[in-house]
């Protein structure tokens, strides 16, 4: 088997770090057991351990620290407590999350007028949009999201009752007769 250039470097590598563990062991106040764990409580027992036996006490493993409490209070408690400090600043925050009305627009999400009573069946379709169906479990009644905003079947939206849901659709019933709102179409 020949020595080649990559084998000779591997060993060099893996003799490396075996002599740093070797020496690791060795040393004086090293070891595998690693350093030593100090206490500011356990100083005045160790000095009196120290004056009644010449003998070392043998290391001992360190237990493992909380520091849930040694930080002081959690980033939960200091943003209540900011917000309780801060009323004025807090009441007006908007939510990070909530997209701005001109883009629910642009995604066709709400109407482009407000929503008012209307008695025709060409504006309430207009004016309404089902964004999603959501069947119930085991056949239960499920929900139609009209306008971001969850509907059983028996609510009511502009006078108009919710009175039917399918797969692709849901069913309104009222003074223009009954209209349909159906899922739009992915393009």
């Amino acid at each position: 088997m020949e020595m080649t250039r990559e084998r000779k470097l591997l060993l060099a590598v893996l003799g490396t770090a075996v002599l740093g563990l070797i020496v690791n062991a060795f040393i004086p106040g090293g070891g595998l057991a690693g350093p030593s764990v100090a206490h500011a409580a356990d100083e005045q027992p160790a000095k009196a351990n120290a004056q009644s036996s010449s003998k070392p006490a043998p290391p001992t493993s360190a237990a493992p620290v909380n520091l849930s409490h040694a930080a002081g209070p959690s980033l939960a408690q200091r943003l209540a407590q900011f917000a309780s400090d801060h009323p004025a600043q807090t009441d007006n925050a908007r939510d990070a999350f909530t997209p701005s009305k001109s883009w629910l627009k642009q995604a066709g999400m709400i109407a482009s007028s407000p929503t008012h009573q209307s008695t025709g069946r060409d504006a309430f379709r207009h004016a309404h949009h089902l964004m999603a169906v959501m069947a119930g479990d085991q056949g239960g009644a499920g929900l139609a999201v009209v306008d971001n905003q969850p509907k059983q079947v028996g609510d009511t939206v502009d006078g108009y009752r919710h009175v039917a849901l399918h797969r692709r659709s849901a069913v309104f019933a009222g003074p223009g007769g009954r209209i349909t709102l159906e899922l739009p179409t992915d393009q």
